[in-house]
């Protein structure tokens, strides 16, 4: 069983991993095009892409727990989260008088996109671990 739940929430973070590359994109472009109506539909793409990969994520790391230190892992990963949104945020809020938004975007954007790439490709070679070692057993 856990077998089968950790492939369906890798897929969960694949899922949620792929979304991001093309919400980030989406915003970006509707930043350089200072289009409103597509800076809102890739703000959904993002809500999308958050939910996926956050709660595969969460899935994968909970279903390892016993249940007495879930509620305390699940606080930290919030505490974590929060500060994750947060920070950057600060950060460019105080960066954009510098360097301008539509640079900070690009920025962000390319960083997003990097990270989640790297993401996808460890999910990648995770699923095919685990296909090579259940060959391996049968």
């Amino acid at each position: 069983m856990r077998v089968l739940s950790f492939r369906v929430n890798s897929e969960i973070m694949a899922i949620g991993a792929s979304a991001l590359i093309l919400g980030v994109a989406a915003i970006a472009a509707a930043v350089a095009l200072e289009s409103a109506w597509l800076f809102f539909a890739a703000s959904a793409i993002g809500g999308i892409d958050f939910g996926a990969g956050f709660q595969g994520g969460l899935l994968s790391v909970l279903e390892l727990l016993p249940p007495l230190q879930r509620g305390g892992t699940l606080s930290s990963l919030y505490q974590v989260t929060y500060m994750a949104f947060g920070v950057p945020t600060l950060v460019a809020g105080l960066l954009i008088p510098t360097l301008g938004l539509q640079n900070l975007v690009n920025g962000y954007a390319a960083l997003a996109i990097v990270l989640s790439l790297v993401a996808l490709a460890l999910l990648l070679r995770s699923r095919t671990k685990r296909i090579r070692r259940a060959a391996a057993t049968t």
